[in-house]
């Protein structure tokens, strides 16, 4: 019963976006949406709250090596941990 609602209640608001939205988007936007300069880039600044699948190692510059154990959470800069999150090492948690 709750799978059938779900359903169509997706249907319905499918159908309500494309009528109120995207089928108001002139030919040459869609045409633009996968040029570099429309896909957002990740602030390397930033900092995120990650869950470190597989045990590793986090070297920073000259820093002492991190040694990140899996299981463990963690926030850390984005910068820093992008190789993992690449590889597969770490998932992002928000």
């Amino acid at each position: 019963m709750q799978l059938l609602f779900l359903k169509d209640f997706y249907a319905l608001m499918e159908k309500h976006l494309q009528a109120t939205v995207t089928d108001h988007f002139p030919q040459e936007a869609w045409k633009r949406l996968d040029e570099p300069e429309m896909i957002d880039r990740p602030n390397l600044n930033q900092y995120v709250m990650v869950r470190v699948l597989k045990d590793t190692t986090l070297r920073k510059g000259s820093e002492e090596a991190r040694h990140l154990e899996a299981g463990s959470n963690l926030i850390v800069n984005y910068g820093e941990i992008r190789g993992f999150l690449e590889s597969g090492a770490v998932q992002l948690i928000m």
